[in-house]
């Protein structure tokens, strides 16, 4: 499943193993698929031992009132949010 999503260097970088600390997923698309994506998500993390929690947040929202406000992170990925922005 991640290599339909992503570009071929965000792969390689995770096969590598480079990605650590917290990291965001900005993005899913349109979102239409959000509640099975994180379902089917949620367990491939469980069988690995991933600790990893799910939010859906609207992006073109106010985002200093959400939960991204009160995290930091080591890394952020955008892989499908630019078609928002272009309506």
């Amino acid at each position: 499943m991640i290599k339909h999503f992503f570009s071929p260097a965000v792969i390689k970088l995770v096969e590598q193993g480079s990605f650590h600390g917290e990291i965001l997923d900005v993005g899913c698309g349109l979102g239409d698929n959000v509640p099975k994506a994180i379902e089917v998500a949620g367990e491939k993390a469980q069988k690995v031992s991933v600790n990893i929690q799910f939010k859906v947040i609207d992006i073109l929202s106010d985002l200093s009132t959400t939960y991204l406000k009160q995290r930091s992170y080591d890394i952020i990925l955008d892989a499908a949010i630019f078609h928002v922005f272009f309506k």
